[in-house]
Order: structure tokens, then sequence, then C-alpha cells
């Protein structure tokens, strides 16, 4: 044991460490530890160990091969072609915007608003009504631009030309080379044709159809190879119903009019059974779609009464899984300035359109309708549950309707609209999905709703005031 000590003198310490040889530990020597390594009960339990320890390393090894071999995958989503994401908004090219003042529309003038068209509207896609010289479809009608007019503006979005049949069919039933025709937009850009007039009892149009789809196939095969596109064909008749699914072989949408027909004061027992075709049971090898106006008929905001049907509609079409097909000046209340009498009901006409579009009018973009419309392109543009989700579809007594968009993974959307004029209530729990929950937040509502954007509400006694649309986002279970 060590001492301390101190001397008198200097006051010095002195630390006195007696006996620093004995032993400070006790161990091992290395005879015995070598002993024992020898031992051949240690050498056995360490072959042992080693053994083991390789087992379970390989063993865990095959397992987690296994189960990245065996796991199924993740399924990646089918890929959208562009006119199922996007609404297909049609232009009257002459009524348009005029580039050179001359009070006629032009190709110069579309693409002097593709701003508006694509940044304020958020469209994709146009289709062109009134382009081609009837006598020749390979010709641009007079004042209303040049081929490079038309190139240039197929580079900046995709272009549709609508081809109205009964202009480029003779009075003897012989079509004209359309052949030639379809190949020549083709090649200048063009992203789809609209065959209008389509008759299935005509034998030029059921042998011109055929022939079409088989150059345009071809040509959107090559295509394809290349930029990933396809050239969109499609057929409009307004005895739609009429064509039977076989068309769908060869084309890829057939412009449905169901919307136009709902009645004035339309309630949901009318609009569900429109919104039930989108289900995933009822799809078929054609896009969905519907038309929202067309120039053979009065404008939207007019059609309907009060004009929160208009609103309602208008909704649910921009957020369903349907490509909306939007008439110009439809999103902001256009009023029908052409001059020729017209109705609800959708009848032939000669150089069908509502008028001049008014640009002034939009110049404050103050309206409410084209805000909401705004809004709607804008979410159908940035959600993937609105472009590829399911779709559910459920009414109440005929007077309030619900619609569900639910994508795997994303945030979900519940659309509900009230069509009475008295406030009601539902309970949304058990009656839309499993995958609802308790509450949600307000997204978007009609003009004439009073709730605040982001508020939350509870879906198992949901409050509506009449004549209100909410459209409401969740997170799913």
């Amino acid at each position: 044991m060590q001492e301390a000590k101190f001397t008198p003198v200097d006051s010095k310490m002195i630390i006195d460490r007696g006996n620093t040889n004995r032993a400070s530990t006790v161990g091992l020597s290395k005879e015995e530890v070598i002993k024992f390594a020898n031992d051949p009960f240690w050498v056995t339990l360490r072959c042992f160990l080693f053994v083991l320890f390789w087992i379970f390393w390989v063993a865990m090894l095959n397992g987690a091969i296994v189960i990245i071999v065996f796991t199924p995958k993740c399924c990646k989503p089918k890929e959208l072609y562009w006119y199922e994401s996007s609404p297909i908004y049609t232009i009257r090219v002459d009524k348009f915007a005029d580039s050179n003042s001359d009070g006629i529309g032009d190709l110069a003038g579309i693409i002097s608003k593709l701003k508006y068209i694509q940044d304020d509207i958020f469209i994709k896609a146009i289709a062109l009504e009134g382009l081609l010289d009837r006598n020749n479809p390979t010709e641009i009608k007079q004042n209303l631009g040049t081929l490079d007019d038309f190139i240039k503006l197929a580079s900046y979005i995709k272009v549709i030309i609508k081809v109205s049949l009964a202009e480029v069919v003779s009075g003897s039933g012989k079509p004209r080379d359309l052949n030639t025709a379809v190949s020549y937009w083709l090649k200048a850009g063009v992203a789809g044709f609209i065959l209008h007039e389509f008759n299935p009892d005509l034998a030029a149009h059921q042998d011109g159809f055929l022939q079409w789809h088989s150059v345009i196939a071809n040509h959107s095969y090559a295509k394809k190879q290349r930029e990933n596109a396809v050239v969109l064909l499609a057929l409009s008749t307004q005895n739609f119903a009429d064509l039977s699914d076989t068309y769908c072989r060869n084309a890829h949408m057939v412009l449905n009019y169901e919307m136009i027909r709902l009645t004035a004061t339309f309630d949901s027992s009318e609009l569900k059974p429109l919104l039930h075709e989108l289900t995933e049971k009822n799809y078929t090898s054609c896009r969905n779609n519907f038309v929202l106006g067309t120039g053979e008929v009065i404008p939207l905001v007019e059609r309907f009464k009060p004009r929160s049907r208009a609103e309602a509609m208008l909704i649910f079409n921009m957020l369903a899984d349907a490509t909306p097909i939007v008439y110009y000046g439809d999103e902001f209340g256009k009023k029908d300035t052409c001059g020729k009498p017209k109705s609800r009901e959708l009848k032939q006409m000669l150089e069908p359109n509502t008028g001049k579009m008014d640009w002034d009018y939009l110049q404050p973009i103050q309206q409410t309708l084209f805000k909401l419309f705004q809004q709607l392109a804008k979410l159908r543009f940035q959600q993937t549950s609105i472009r590829r989700g399911a779709t559910v579809v459920r009414n109440f007594d005929s007077s309030v309707l619900a619609m569900a968009r639910i994508g795997q993974g994303n945030p979900g959307f519940l659309i509900v609209s009230n069509f009475r004029a008295q406030a009601t209530s539902v309970n949304l729990l058990t009656s839309i999905s499993a995958q609802i929950p308790l509450q949600g937040s307000v997204v978007l509502t009609s003009t004439n709703s009073k709730r605040s954007k982001g508020s939350w509400l509870n879906f198992d006694d949901l409050q509506l005031e009449g004549e209100e649309t909410l459209v409401l986002q969740f997170v799913p279970k």
C-alpha cells in the first residue's frame, strides 16, 4: 500500500510506494492459454459455431433472394395518352382570334393566344373546326392561314382537325381521296382527326374509315417508336348511341353528346347514369369522353337553369374519368352572338359557331365561372387520382349526387352536389367506399357556396346548402 508523508523542513510530500514487486493482476499464462486452445472440446465448439454462422448467413442470403424474386412487383401505372389527361378545347378558327385585323380569325391568332390556352386554362390539346377547304381537304380555307402557320401551331400544342365527312364525300357517295389528305396532315404534325357526321350506313364512310384507320395506325406506330405518341382517331355523329362497340377496335373515341342532352333542370337521377358508365366494370376500348358544347346548340351557361346546374355539370365532368371536350368560350360563360336561331337540341348546321370570342370580356379575369374553370382544369392537370384513379358514383333520393376519385398512394377526391333548393345532409362514410375517412377538406366549391377553402367537414354528417356543389380532398384509408 502507498503512503503519503510530509517533511517538517521544507513541507515536501514524499510518497512511500511500499513493495512494488507484488503481482497486481491474476490471469492465464501463455502456456495455459495454448493448453485450452488445443483442448478437443473448445476446438469442436469453435468449429461448430463457425459452421453455424455460415449456415445462417447463406440461409439469410437465400431468403433475401427468394423475397426479392417472388414478392409481387409494384404495378407501374399505365401511361396515359395525351388525349386522356387533357381536356380537348374546340375552336372555330375564323371566330377565335384575329391576328391581322381583317375581322376573320386565323391560325396566327390562335398562336398568339397559346398562353391563355396552355397557362390560364391548362389545355394541352385543341380541335380546329372550319379549317379545311370543303373542295380540297389538303388546303386551308382562304384567310385562315398557311401550312407554315399550321406546322408552327402543331409544334406548340396537340392539334386535332375536325373533318366534316358531309363536305368531303361527294353526292354520288364516292369519297374523295382522303387517304392523301390524311397522310398530308400527318406529315404536317397533326395530332388527330375527328371524323364528323360519320354515317355507318354509308358504304363510303365505312370503307373510308377503315382505310384512314390503317394510314393513321401505321403512322402512329412509327411515331410511337420515336416519341411515345399516338395520333387520335375519333368518330362524331349525333346518333353515336347507334354505333356498336366494334368501332372501338379502330377508333380511339366515339364522341358522346349525352351531357348536351340533359334537361335544363336535370338532377342526380339524370346525371348519375352517365357518370356510372365511367366505373371500371363498364370500360370499353374506346376512351370515355363527354362533349360539353358545340356551335350547333346554345352555350353551356344558357343551357341549364339555375346556373348552379351548369356549374355542377362542369365540375363533375372536369373531374371525371373521361375526356371533357369544351367549346370555346364556355369556360367563362360566353353568350351566343352568331345571330342564328338555336335551341338545346342538336341539329346539323352549316358553319356552326357561337360568334366571335369576346376577349375584352376576359380582360379583368374577375368572373367567378372562369375562375372555377381554371381551378378545375388545374386540379385535373396536377392530381393523379383525377387523371387515372378509380371512380365510385352514388346518388341519394335524386337530390344529392356523389362521385369519388381514388388513386392508390395519392390524395382522394369527393365531389358532392345538392340539386335541391333546400339544405340537406348526407352520410358518405358507408355509402361510397370503405376508403373514405371521417373527414375531408374543401378544395373548391360552386360559386354560390359560402364554404372556406381548406375548411374541414365531417363525412358522416355532411351538411349541404341548396344547389351547392363541393369538391373535398381526403387521405384514403
